[in-house]
């Protein structure tokens, strides 16, 4: 049997020893495509936290998860995605 190799170009390679920033190289990738790393620069400003964070929190309660995520903890990661 052949060999079989799968190439996947959305495959993201930091180099050895680069894992512990990962989430700078990440933003880094995003604007370099141009794409948006925060909610505000998606055009969603902190008014839109409340409604998506009800919504989030009605996922979680049919998910079983409400006790992990409350609508307040979720606000609260939206609120710092905003920035």
């Amino acid at each position: 049997m052949k060999d079989f190799t799968f190439y996947n170009p959305t495959r993201i390679e930091f180099g050895e020893g680069k894992e512990g920033n990962i989430g700078q190289y990440i933003k880094e990738w995003f604007r370099s495509i141009s794409a948006p790393v925060t909610l505000a620069e998606a055009g969603l400003l902190e008014d839109a936290v409340d409604p998506i964070a009800e919504n989030a929190f009605g996922n979680a309660k049919l998910w079983g998860m409400e006790q992990t995520y409350p609508k307040e903890r979720i606000a609260k990661i939206l609120k710092l995605a905003v920035k």
